[in-house]
Parts: C-alpha cells; sequence; structure tokens
C-alpha cells in the first residue's frame, strides 16, 4: 500500500508521488470531480483510545467510503486526502464556509451536478498532529 506523509513531518518527494497519482487520476477522467484516498494518524497503536479510533476509522474507510464509492458512486468528502477539480468546485457553487459539515456540503452539490468521485483505499496518507500537553498552573 502506497504511503503518503502529511504534515509537519511529511516527505515532500511522497507527497509529490501521491499527487502526482491524483492529477494522473484526474487527467484521465473528464467526468471525475473528486479523487479521495484513505488516511490515518500515525498513533494508532499508542493507547486504547486510538486503537478504538483507529477501528472505528477503518470502518469508515472500509465500508462507508469504499463501498459506497463503488456502488453509488458517492461519499462524503473527508476534508483530508482528497483532491478535487477546479471546475467542479466551480460548476458546484464553491467552497462555502457557511456550514459546519463544508466538506459535506460540496460533495453533496457536486454528486448532484453530476460528477464522479473516486476512492483509493490502496492508498494511504497518514495524518500527523501536534500532542498538547496540558499541565495545571
Amino acid at each position: 500500500m502506497p504511503n503518503c506523509a502529511h504534515g509537519r513531518h511529511s516527505d515532500d518527494r511522497c507527497m509529490t508521488r501521491c499527487v502526482g497519482w491524483y492529477v494522473c487520476i484526474l487527467q484521465d477522467n473528464e467526468d471525475l470531480g473528486l479523487v479521495q484516498a484513505r488516511w490515518s494518524f500515525v498513533n494508532k497503536d499508542e493507547n486504547l483510545l486510538t486503537r478504538l479510533q483507529n477501528i472505528n476509522l477503518c470502518f469508515h474507510f472500509e465500508v462507508e467510503q469504499q463501498v459506497n464509492g463503488v456502488f453509488i458512486n458517492f461519499f462524503g468528502f473527508n476534508g483530508t486526502a482528497g483532491v478535487w477539480r477546479i471546475r467542479a468546485l466551480e460548476d458546484s457553487g464553491g467552497w462555502m464556509e457557511r456550514t459546519t459539515v463544508e466538506d459535506m456540503d460540496v460533495a453533496v452539490r457536486a454528486h448532484l451536478k453530476g460528477w464522479k468521485f473516486i476512492f483509493l483505499n490502496d492508498v494511504e496518507v497518514h495524518q500527523y498532529y501536534m500532542m498538547l500537553n496540558f499541565s495545571r498552573t
């Protein structure tokens, strides 16, 4: 499975390869509006909470995203690890931050306009995050 780093520890060459895959897929399919990959946290095995979150995230990608993408050609954009065709965004009314679920909002509008989506379950983008250290003062 190809891995792409995302965030402050990313390898630029790896990200270039991932974006290159996305662009090639978009170029070969004019009716394709979104290419979405799965993403994961780098600390998924750190403790019980992160393992449980990983189980939930795997279900989301393996079942919801992949199955919906195959059978009904629609799944919600995750806001991470995806690339939109600019024309698809413009045709769908653009990115509207008026809602707290703008990623799903634009996905629904694009789908209703007839744009196709593809989910790449075999490409995993690692999502880095900053751990916060709280202390009592």
